[in-house]
This record gives structure tokens, sequence and C-alpha cells, in this order.
């Protein structure tokens, strides 16, 4: 039975680390290791952790990183502490069905060509009384065409469902610490380019909603935008190749600009989204909203 290390990277997480690390220890699939780094926790995450690791039917390592604002770095910590045949990721704040890793293991046996196997999402609120699905258009994507939806954002690019032969790491190298909030886009996207990619069609991993991760784009909009800037220019020939995809991500970006109240470099990525693809009526409406009054526009925006 080959070895599946599970990588937790943890900060502030008193509120559901606990339920995260039961879904791990209930799984089917025994042969697991839990590798939780935190990075710089200001409330009771280290002792839940070491609680857990007490009682664990499972080892347990716990690591402390030295604060770095994101889950970026504890993340490659992680990659670079785990012994596991396979890697797994999961996020603090969600949760898997019990037999999320046996399936994934079993997929992995069964097809010796699979790099990499995701599976489709369960959508939960805070209090568990909304229930949505994400369900991935296809479960064997071509390289091209889940290039093609990952660049789009019409993938759900949560590292929680990521199951990784340990050799793509050799292959697709570690996470982009320079990132923020949009790591795990371009860690897709990355494997999108050079890895066969299998999505289970069963809602294996649980998605948590809530307060923190629900309004993190109306929090950091400057962060967002950093993020939206460094992926453009790391990945513009990919965009490229997708005209509409191109053209709403600078389309995104103005919006951003425009949030931030910057009307003229809002105005820039107008024109250059028009330029890219300019059958879209309703990114010159934008253009001259903004135009006219960028404070407006900001205001419409919200409404």
């Amino acid at each position: 039975m080959k070895l599946v290390s599970v990588i937790i990277p943890t900060y502030n997480s008193e509120l559901f680390i606990e339920r995260t690390l039961r879904s791990v220890r209930k799984q089917t699939y025994k042969n697991i290791e839990i590798i939780l780094v935190d990075d710089g926790s200001k409330d009771k995450t280290r002792e839940i952790i070491l609680k857990n690791k007490e009682t664990s039917n499972l080892p347990i390592f716990f690591y402390e990183n030295t604060p770095s604002g994101g889950p970026s770095s504890p993340t490659n910590v992680g990659i670079r502490k785990a012994k596991g045949d396979f890697i797994a990721f999961l996020d603090h704040d969600d949760e898997w069905e019990e037999d999320k890793i046996e399936k994934t293991i079993e997929l992995f046996d069964s097809r010796k060509d699979i790099d990499v196997v995701g599976s489709n999402i369960k959508i939960i609120n805070d209090n568990i009384k909304k229930i949505e699905f994400f369900n991935h258009p296809s479960s064997e994507p071509s390289k091209k065409e889940l290039t093609r939806i990952i660049a789009g954002d019409h993938f759900f690019t949560s590292f929680s469902h990521l199951v990784i032969r340990r050799e793509v790491v050799e292959i697709v190298g570690f996470l982009d610490e320079s990132l923020s909030l949009a790591a795990d886009h371009d860690y897709w996207l990355r494997i999108s380019l050079c890895c066969k990619v299998f999505l289970l069609p069963y809602p294996l991993t649980i998605y948590r909603l809530h307060k923190d991760n629900n309004s993190v784009v109306l929090r950091k909009v400057e962060t967002v935008l950093k993020d939206s800037l460094t992926l453009l220019n790391k990945h513009k020939k990919i965009y490229k190749e997708f005209p509409s995809t191109y053209g709403t991500r600078l389309e995104n970006i103005a919006d951003l600009y425009a949030l931030l109240g910057k009307k003229k470099e809002s105005l820039i990525f107008i024109m250059k989204s028009i330029i890219a693809y300019p059958i879209k009526l309703r990114i010159f409406i934008k253009g001259l909203l903004i135009l006219v009054s960028v404070n407006l526009y900001k205001k419409i925006k919200k409404i």
C-alpha cells in the first residue's frame, strides 16, 4: 500500500482545523501521513493540532513556518517534508468524503498514464444549510481543453481536490510564492500544460464557504490586482491563445483599477480588452462609464 502525504497549510484555523483533520483521519485508505505547516497563527490552531497529534490514528507531523502571509510558502514546506508516493493537498477549512483517497489511489493504480487526479466538489456554507455542487464538464479533458477552462476561470482550482504523483513536483515545480490568492490557479495552469489529468466524477471534496474566504476579494482588491498582473505577465502567451479569455482577463484588471479609483490605468486595460476581443459590447459601455466618472462606475459595480 503506497504512502499518501496530505499537506495542510494553516493560519488562524481554530474554527475549522478539527473538522478538517477528522475528515482525513476517517479516510478508508489508511497509509497516510498528515503534514501540517502553520504560518504564524495567533489563535488556538497550534493547541488543537498538538491535541490531535496525541490521539490520531494516523501519523501527524507539525511544522511552524516563518510567517509569510499566504498559503504558498507553508505548502512548499509541506511538499519538501513529504515522504509519500502521492501528495494530496487540503485547505485548512475544507474536508473530504471518507473514500476520497481510496477512490483516488484506485484510479492511479489502474491508470499508470495519469499524473494528477481531482474530483467534483460539494460546496457548503458555515451552517451547512446550503449545499451546491461543482461538476467538472469532463473527467478526462485534453491538455488544451483543460488549459482553456482553467485560463478562463471555468475550473474549480482549489487545491483541496488535487492529488499528484510525487514525480509531478519534479516537472511542475513548487508553488509561486510571489502569488497570494492566485497560486492555485497558477499551479493548475502549469499542470495542464504538461500532465495527464483525471477528474473523478464524484463530489469527494467539501469546499466550505465562510465570511473570510467569501469576502476575500472585497477586502483585498490590491492583492487581487497584484496577482492578476503577475499571472498576466507570466502566462500571457497562454491566455492569448484564447481571445475571449484574454479579453476578459484584461477587463477584470480594468475593473480592479476602477475599484481603486485609478481611472487612467482602468481605461488603458479597457482599451487592451477591446483590442483583444472587440465583439463584447459591455466592454465599450464599461469604458464609457469609467471615462465619464470612475466613482459612478464604482457605485454601479457595488449594486
